[in-house]
């Protein structure tokens, strides 16, 4: 009676023992691949006043931006009021511009326009202000109001963290051209969040 009672519990033991492991080697499974373990997905969002563009048109008005990191690249973002046209009928730009936190490159700018006498969306990275190089054909995506351009952290020299606004025109950049929108309207976002 003693050996079939100390046989059962040592049955009983292995069992525990087997369910244990299992359920470790799965929730151990399921913590390794969730998001927070992968290679960070670093956000900074920002909201800006809507309706403060005046009588330019509503894809002029920002009134969100966010920097987010995935992987080796950055990407900067924009919402604006109204849906942003795929062929505009004058000059649209939007500029991203670092402001600080990026030390092998002098003040990035990453910019989309579209220039109707091209007649295309054009993504860059310039370098300087006033520019004195530039890095084309970065990716990005416009879907309705939000415009996304995605550069390579090693283009802009790999930066820990960086502080920058975003700002639309319907020129081209130039020092003593005036802006549309500012995001924000004073200051500047923070990449990562702090």
């Amino acid at each position: 009676m003693i050996v079939q009672l100390a046989r059962r519990t040592y049955f009983v033991i292995a069992v525990v023992i087997i369910i244990v492991a299992a359920l470790a080697a799965y929730f151990g499974l399921v913590l390794s691949s969730s998001p927070s373990s992968q290679q960070a997905v670093l956000s900074n969002v920002l909201s800006d006043p809507a309706a403060d563009v005046g009588n330019n048109p509503l894809f002029f008005d920002v009134v969100s931006a966010q920097a987010i990191r995935s992987g080796t690249n950055l990407s900067f973002s924009a919402t604006v009021s109204g849906e942003i046209p795929e062929s505009p009928a004058s000059f649209v730009a939007f500029g991203w511009f670092i402001t600080s936190g990026v030390t092998s490159i002098d003040r990035p700018i990453i910019v989309l326009t579209f220039d109707p006498s091209v007649g295309q969306w054009v993504a860059s990275v310039f370098e300087g202000r006033p520019p004195s190089e530039s890095t084309t054909g970065l990716s990005f995506t416009m879907e309705g109001s939000v415009v996304t351009v995605t550069v390579p952290l090693e283009a802009l020299g790999n930066p820990q963290n960086l502080t920058w606004h975003v700002v639309t025109r319907s020129r081209p950049f130039g020092i003593m051209i005036p802006l549309i929108d500012r995001a924000p309207d004073s200051g500047e976002a923070t990449w990562p969040s702090p």
